[in-house]
């Protein structure tokens, strides 16, 4: 009867040990795995005005354009996120070559800009860790300038290009 009884107890015990560990096991294998998603939107620039260089006045040495009150200045809207932080940045020198010859003529650029569609209340941008901010409608104006030595310039069409950041912070 001894015999019989540590048979039946071991029937009964060995199914709990098994349970317990598949149980044990099963615990192990749990997880819980948070998921969080951040899309950023891009930022469309566009070009409304290129910056004009109209005809040198006869002995000019320098040609400068303002960014805050020149008609002659080039004019881009940003668009993005509506009120996110921007940073701008932008190469302050560039080479423009001419066309059609071997003149090469450096620009070194400046820029302003303001939340507003107004030019004269823009401020110049020269600080590139600073820190600005599109409107409320998701858009930030920018006015591109600068000066430009022409006293050994050749006569001639010249071209370049500007290339500005823009990044959200």
């Amino acid at each position: 009867m001894k015999t019989l009884f540590k048979f039946f107890f071991s029937l009964l015990f060995i199914p709990l040990f098994f349970l317990n560990s598949a149980k044990a096991q099963v615990e192990e294998f749990k997880a819980v795995i948070d998921i969080s998603v951040n899309v950023i939107q891009t930022i469309e620039v566009i070009t409304i005005q290129g910056m004009r260089i109209t005809k040198l006045q006869p002995g000019a040495k320098e040609v400068i354009i303002n960014p805050i009150n020149s008609g002659d200045a080039g004019f881009l809207i940003a668009y993005g996120s509506v009120d996110s932080d921007i940073r701008i940045n932008y190469a302050k020198t560039k080479v423009i070559t001419q066309t059609n010859g071997p003149g090469v003529l450096r620009f070194d650029y400046s820029i302003s800009g303001n939340t507003e569609e107004n030019q004269l209340a823009s401020e110049l941008l020269v600080d590139d860790a600073r820190n600005l901010r599109f409107n409320n409608e998701g858009a930030y104006y920018i006015w591109v300038g600068g000066k430009i030595n022409v006293e050994n310039a050749l006569p001639g069409n010249y071209a370049g290009n500007f290339t500005i950041e823009i990044e959200y912070i």
